[in-house]
């Protein structure tokens, strides 16, 4: 695939355990990834914090896919509610 017109669709669902402040999630998911030269499906795993307070909410997470094209993400922002 060219570097150029490379694109990706995430979608995973979470699963936030019962910890003490529920801030720490884990899940798992599908992603394509596609391009002019073809594409392909692979499988997302991942964990995060995120905050629980407020209307701005920051979060950290790290994101492991699996497949043709493994790679490893640490990702971070804000989810605003």
């Amino acid at each position: 695939m060219s570097p150029g017109s490379l694109w990706a669709l995430n979608f995973d669902l979470k699963y936030r355990p019962p910890t003490r402040y529920g801030a720490w999630y884990v899940g798992g998911g599908l992603n394509l990834l596609g391009g002019t030269g073809g594409s392909d499906t692979n499988l997302n795993l991942l964990t995060g914090l995120e905050g629980r307070r407020g209307r701005t909410r920051p979060y950290v997470e790290a994101k492991f896919i699996v497949g043709g094209g493994s790679s490893f993400q640490i990702v971070g922002g804000f989810t605003v509610r």
